[in-house]
């Protein structure tokens, strides 16, 4: 799961940011409403694992 986490990141960060990302499931965004959609350079800065995941060797 770890390296498929990093993977994505690798992925997302290659595309345009401002690309709207639809997530399979609903979550709060930091303004207190729940989107229907994302921005690729919102969820690698926000979304905790995307933002925070590292190589365990």
């Amino acid at each position: 799961m770890q390296r498929s986490l990093i993977r994505a990141k690798e992925l997302l960060s290659g595309l345009d940011q401002d690309w709207r990302l639809i997530p399979g499931h609903r979550y709060d965004s930091h303004g207190g409403t729940t989107p229907d959609w994302i921005s690729v350079g919102d969820a690698l800065k926000f979304n905790y694992f995307l933002a925070n995941i590292t190589m365990i060797d």
